[in-house]
């Protein structure tokens, strides 16, 4: 029974994660135009298989369940929250990569519209000109 009890824990863990990487696909989802109909559903698809997850823990709280659940079940349940915990921070790491990309990529593009407005507005000496563009090339470098 100490198996299970232990068991449960990481179970309601790896579905906590799995909710919380949900809710941060819906709302990645929800700011960025053209979001793919595949990703769309990738949300729904881990919300409800943590969902699922979740309902696990709480069978495995049941005194009634640990009192019939065997060593190969809880194995076989370890195995797949590992699975499950394992491409749930994949994704989150793939998603995070994609921010930090987009983040870079709306840095570029505000330098090269500052640098574009500041000459058809100001026009500006040629060091204030060679100050924004060096600005841009090192943006395209962290890029």
């Amino acid at each position: 029974m100490a198996e299970v009890v232990g068991l449960d824990a990481s179970v309601i863990q790896v579905a906590s994660t799995g909710l919380r990487l949900s809710r941060t696909l819906r709302d990645y989802g929800s700011s960025v135009q053209g979001y793919d109909k595949r990703l769309r559903g990738l949300d729904k698809d881990i919300y409800f298989t943590s969902s699922i997850i979740s309902e696990l823990a709480t069978l495995l709280k049941d005194p009634r369940v640990q009192s019939v659940v065997s060593e190969r079940s809880i194995e076989l349940t370890r195995e797949i929250v590992a699975e499950f915990e394992a491409m749930f921070q994949a994704i989150g790491r793939l998603l995070v990569s994609n921010l930090d990309r987009l983040k870079g990529n709306l840095q570029l593009l505000i330098g090269v519209i500052t640098h574009a407005s500041q000459i058809s507005i100001e026009h500006p000496d040629d060091a204030t000109i060679l100050a924004h563009r060096i600005k841009i090339l090192e943006l395209m470098v962290e890029k």
